[in-house]
């Protein structure tokens, strides 16, 4: 047979579960307010990463434009010597040299 169990013993062991309670809902809260302070941080992390995924992609399409222009840069540079080297030679004709020669005196003249 069981032995009856005293009231003061049952009284004193419903303060210690009421007291248990408390401290495992302050430790839930706690938990709670931790949980919403980091899911926070992730939204903001989140959106910070999206800035930098924006820029990084920015970045990525001026660079590619620069690139584009210093192509066409060099292009247009060899061109330009290709034209060059012809005016030389052209100049260096005797043909050439009579031309050059007649736009210089046309050039004093018209002033």
């Amino acid at each position: 047979m069981k032995k009856p169990l005293d009231k003061a013993k049952l009284e004193w062991e419903l303060v210690e579960l009421k007291e248990m309670l408390e401290l495992e809902q302050k430790h839930t809260n706690n938990l709670n307010a931790a949980l919403n302070a980091l899911e926070k941080e992730v939204i903001r992390l989140k959106k910070q990463m999206e800035i930098l995924v924006l820029s990084r992609e920015e970045k990525v399409k001026i660079e590619k434009l620069l690139l584009a222009s210093y192509k066409s840069e060099q292009g247009l540079l060899k061109d330009f010597s290709a034209l060059q080297q012809r005016y030389e030679s052209l100049g260096s004709s005797k043909l050439g040299k009579a031309t050059l020669a007649y736009w210089r005196w046309k050039k004093k003249v018209s002033r």
